[in-house]
């Protein structure tokens, strides 16, 4: 688990490197480019294969203007669209590279930004998954050091070991142990705990009929399973 979200980490990152490239790529663009306005003549129709086989169709805008040199210039977005953004006539803002009139979009926020934005999505969902993984990680792991030092220390019953089908990852789902302990100062009380996640079944190591808890003296509900008798993954 921790190899995988380090990846996505290292691979969100990557994608906020390539998100400046790109941004300061389009700012030189903008700032070296001219405005004009142009027509849209046709709309190209382009399918999209979705992952469940079927096709989208989308539509791209088909635009004519003049350059600086007083040249009619046919450039066809590669931004799409479906139900289309543009009709055939209507007069759109241009904005291209006079030294390099074939470079040319169409002026608005999406058109100019579209790549920079779906690097933006990807690089902000991957970086938020990465990182509440570690952050949460680093708390529990602080919770545990604290635990282990100031919590009581209880054997509870084993009672079962299940699949945690909450959790989904790459088709598999972590194993936990639950457990029970029976406080004698409260015998009218009866303690549940749950083990964190484990990505193995813990079955064929278990020999024991109890598992040792560490519970927060204050509040039960505060609690450490010790699974440091299980061996590590690799």
């Amino acid at each position: 688990m921790k190899k995988i979200m380090s990846v996505i980490l290292v691979l969100s990152i990557g994608l906020m490197l390539l998100l400046g490239f790109f941004s300061i790529k389009q700012i030189n663009f903008i700032n070296s480019s001219l405005i004009t306005t142009g027509t849209v003549v046709d709309l190209e129709v382009s399918y999209i294969r979705n992952s469940d086989g079927t096709r989208s169709l989308s539509y791209h805008p088909i635009f004519l203007f003049v350059d600086n040199h007083q040249r009619v210039r046919k450039l066809q977005s590669d931004v799409g669209s479906n139900p289309p953004t543009y009709r055939k006539g209507e007069v759109v803002e241009i904005i291209y590279n006079p030294e390099n009139p074939d470079h040319a979009k169409i002026n608005n926020l999406f058109t100019l930004w579209f790549t920079e934005i779906i690097i933006g999505i990807l690089a902000i969902v991957l970086f938020l998954i990465s990182g509440s993984y570690f952050y949460f990680n680093v708390r529990k792991n602080r919770f545990k050091r604290k635990m282990l030092t100031n919590g009581r220390q209880v054997e509870a019953q084993i009672t079962s070991i299940e699949v945690n089908t909450a959790i989904v990852i790459q088709g598999r789902s972590p194993y936990v142990i639950y457990s029970q302990w029976q406080d004698k100062l409260t015998p009218d009380d009866i303690y549940i705990f749950k083990s964190e996640n484990i990505w193995f079944d813990p079955t064929p190591f278990i020999n024991r009929e109890t598992i040792t808890v560490y519970i927060d003296v204050v509040n039960a509900k505060r609690y450490y399973v010790d699974i440091s008798f299980l061996p590590k993954v690799k």
